[in-house]
Formats: C-alpha cells, structure tokens, sequence
C-alpha cells in the first residue's frame, strides 16, 4: 500500500468563499476535514482494489493520488 498524501487547503481562501456565497458563520477548518474525508474515501477504494486485484496496484493508487 501507498502512502496517503494530502495537498493543503487555504482555510483563509475557504472562508473567504464562504462568507461571499453563505449567510452563516465558517467553521475554522471545515473544508480542510471534508477535503481529507473526500481523500480517504478515495484511498481506501484503492485499498480495496489493491487487495481483490494487486496487479491493478498502481493504477488504483494512481486514480486515488491524482
């Protein structure tokens, strides 16, 4: 299995978004944890790919990572 990586996500321009689109308060962090859920949903159908099919291994954690 690949390591799980994670880009970083400007909460300053996530807020700034949020408070042009939405009337109510931002939660400090918020999309960094949504974006993170998003990745592990990602890596951990990798995972399960890896383990039914392991010669499709970096083909799977290419989809996942990019």
């Amino acid at each position: 299995m690949s390591e799980r990586k994670y880009f970083n996500v400007n909460e300053e321009t996530a807020k700034l978004a949020h408070d042009m689109m939405a009337m109510s308060e931002y939660k400090h962090g918020s999309k960094t944890n949504e974006y993170i859920a998003y990745c592990n949903k990602a890596y951990d159908i990798a995972e399960k790919v890896v383990e039914k099919y392991p010669k499709e291994a970096e083909k799977a954690w290419k989809m996942a990572t990019t």
